[in-house]
């Protein structure tokens, strides 16, 4: 991923123990500054401390954001933020997959069954927030399960609705890139600490909004 000028100054600003930083947002492929006096507290989901001021952008500023994915996939990523209690890229990369797969299908919220092969380890398993939330086939509901037919778990799922059935997979180029940003950041901050979170949070920033649904997936229709 290019430019990680915000990404840098809230790591460098972790690093030196100074005053959560505000952030900018991104937008057509830049980082702005957003015209808001409101900010939100960022966690680090491990410690609970702040580690940053996340902008209310203004509703023009929404617009403009909203305008590149569509709402549908906007809503499913802010809920999958909340539901998952951090950005993370595999969470969001499952809400594109699961909105992906209800527009394919053209299957109503709620009324798809899913099979993730993302199986239970974290960080691939954090796929399965965003497809919950995207879906809405929950766990609770009965509505989603995770294979454990899957000899190397990956970021996929299969999808039914009626007699329709739909996988999808994530591009070997993407998941590629996706391992070498996560394993680059556990080398270089050493784990789940201040520094690593917000290297994350930004690269999932970036993540969402240069990945398009339409084009990331493998499609396979049929059993």
């Amino acid at each position: 991923m290019s430019d990680h000028t915000n990404c840098k100054y809230l790591v460098e600003s972790a690093q030196a123990g100074s005053q959560p930083p505000k952030l900018k947002y991104h937008a057509g492929g830049i980082w702005r500054e957003s015209t808001t006096d409101t900010y939100m507290n960022c966690y680090n989901p491990s410690t609970g401390e702040v580690i940053a001021l996340a902008p209310q952008c203004t509703s023009a500023e929404v617009e403009e954001i909203i305008a590149r994915h569509g709402l549908e996939e906007w809503k499913a990523c802010l809920l999958t933020n909340e539901f998952h209690r951090h950005l993370g890229i595999y969470s969001l990369i499952g809400a594109k997959m699961g909105t992906r797969a209800r527009e394919l299908l053209q299957a109503p919220f709620d009324t798809l069954e899913v099979i993730s092969l993302a199986g239970n380890k974290p960080p691939l398993s954090c796929l399965n927030d965003g497809l919950q939330v995207s879906t809405g086939a929950s766990l609770g509901r009965g509505m989603i399960t995770i294979s454990e037919n899957e000899k190397q778990p990956q970021p996929g799922a299969m999808f039914t609705f009626q007699k329709h059935k739909l996988t999808l997979k994530l591009k070997k180029k993407i998941v590629d890139q996706v391992k070498s940003d996560i394993q680059a950041a556990v080398n270089k901050f050493g784990g789940l600490n201040q520094a690593y979170f917000a290297h994350v949070r930004q690269l999932s920033i970036e993540y969402w909004l240069k990945l398009d649904r339409k084009e990331i997936f493998e499609i396979n229709w049929g059993p």
